[in-house]
């Protein structure tokens, strides 16, 4: 048996090789469900980091800032993984979490460009895709509300009639040219079940359309969890969710003149 030792002073016995993981499950169901990482003597470490006898262990929840600081390292090694696997023979320096975000220097011999970024983010997302453990965390810290900028569907586009059909096809087609990741529900069901359904598989943005929208070329934005609606023109909603699509840390869209 290896013994560690909690914030109360408390020493909890655990069978050798035993994980951060694992002192959370022993200690209670909802812990290990709330919990994220783990600081083990003073050093951050996700949870399936084993510990050495005698360790000081303080388990930390989703809520906790320490343990953003481990996902926004964890995304900083994704950045790296997807520029190397794009762009081969890219040699990396340091990638650390910032206050704000995380970033990674490189070396290589053309400059990256703004236009690299779409292909950078769509590479580490299919890396977090893969990476079950890894998104695991990430669902964990955010309580099963991802971010727009992690979500597989960012927004769905519905209908509240079938006269606006046309109209949300245009604000589909549109919002997937902009580089967002959409979904159109024009089926003849009530508006209600469908901001239910779509409510369930915790989409971050509905955008409901009927005639009045169709006619004024506007939308209707309803978040998920939130009470409220915002309507606003096509061009402001493209904006607004671009920028909250972006990834932590990364670089501000380039306006064009």
């Amino acid at each position: 048996m290896i013994h560690v030792h909690l914030p109360d002073g408390a020493a909890r016995p655990l069978a050798p090789s035993s994980s951060a993981a694992d002192l959370a499950s022993t200690i209670s169901p909802s812990l290990a469900r709330r919990t994220v990482a783990a600081l083990i003597d003073g050093t951050l470490c996700d949870l399936s980091a084993p510990l050495p006898d005698g360790a000081s262990v303080e388990l930390l929840s989703r809520d906790d800032p320490r343990a953003l600081e481990l996902v926004r390292h964890d995304l900083a090694h994704v950045l790296a993984e997807a520029v190397q696997a794009l762009w081969p023979g890219t040699k990396t320096a340091i990638g650390p979490a910032i206050e704000h975000g995380f970033y990674y220097d490189f070396e290589r011999d053309m400059p990256f460009t703004p236009e690299d970024l779409p292909a950078i983010e769509k590479k580490m997302r299919e890396i977090i895709a893969a990476k079950a453990p890894f998104t695991g965390i990430l669902i964990e810290h955010h309580a099963g509300h991802l971010p727009l900028w992690l979500a597989p569907v960012q927004v769905v586009v519905a209908t509240v009639t079938g006269a606006a059909d046309g109209w949300a096809v245009e604000v589909a087609q549109t919002l997937k040219a902009a580089g967002l990741r959409v979904e159109a529900d024009l089926r003849n069901e009530k508006i209600g079940y469908k901001v239910r359904e779509h409510a369930l598989t915790k989409t971050p943005v509905q955008i409901a359309l009927g005639g009045h929208e169709a006619e004024e070329r506007t939308v209707t934005i309803r978040r998920h969890g939130a009470p409220d609606t915002r309507t606003l023109s096509l061009e402001d909603a493209v904006q607004m969710l671009l920028t909250e699509a972006r990834a932590p840390g990364a670089a501000e869209p380039v306006q064009s003149e």
